[in-house]
């Protein structure tokens, strides 16, 4: 029973739980996240450099996109390569820190230090930045301060959240609510 309890919480994660994709108003994003075929292609990676799209859209493709148990998909590498790192904007460096966490669910070591170097300069940015930093305290197994860290991340946003933020809010403490306790 112990390790059934332990291997829950190592498949189940911020990063692999939270699906906030299922939000998203684009029918691309939604055909992505129902698809059994999530590896990126040409088409997934320039909807994600399209800044026509809304920040919140590209960061939902990219949750679409997810993770994939025993996938040897290299998402994050393919991403990276369409970009010119020197001049790849924060929101593009999220996009690939987060893709590049799902690529290596177990160590997640460089997308936050991607994520630190670049400050969020949005709320969406910043609801990447709780979900990655989450599952760093949860891989650490510091579940106890998952929800404080959450709680104490939140109120810095707070009166940042317009409504699709705070829906996509509303899914991510769905399921970090559950460290609380």
């Amino acid at each position: 029973m112990k390790l059934l309890f332990i291997l829950f919480f190592i498949v189940d994660s911020p990063i692999t739980s939270i699906n906030f994709w299922q939000l998203s108003e684009n029918l691309y994003v939604k055909e992505v996240g129902e698809s059994t075929n999530r590896e990126i292609n040409n088409k997934i990676i320039q909807f994600l450099n399209n800044e026509s799209y809304s920040e919140v859209d590209r960061f939902s493709m990219a949750n679409a996109v997810g993770w994939r148990y025993n996938s040897d998909y290299e998402n994050a590498k393919a991403y990276k390569q369409s970009l010119e790192w020197e001049t790849a904007t924060t929101t593009q460096k999220y996009i690939y820190a987060y893709l590049l966490s799902f690529d290596n669910y177990f160590d997640i070591t460089k997308p936050l230090e991607i994520i630190s170097n670049n400050s969020p300069k949005s709320v969406s940015q910043h609801l990447i930045s709780v979900i990655l930093f989450s599952h760093d305290l949860q891989l650490k197994g510091k579940w106890k301060k998952i929800f404080p860290y959450y709680d104490s991340q939140l109120k810095k946003i707070l009166l940042s959240i317009d409504s699709t933020t705070e829906n996509i809010n509303k899914k991510i403490e769905e399921y970090l609510i559950l460290y609380k306790k």
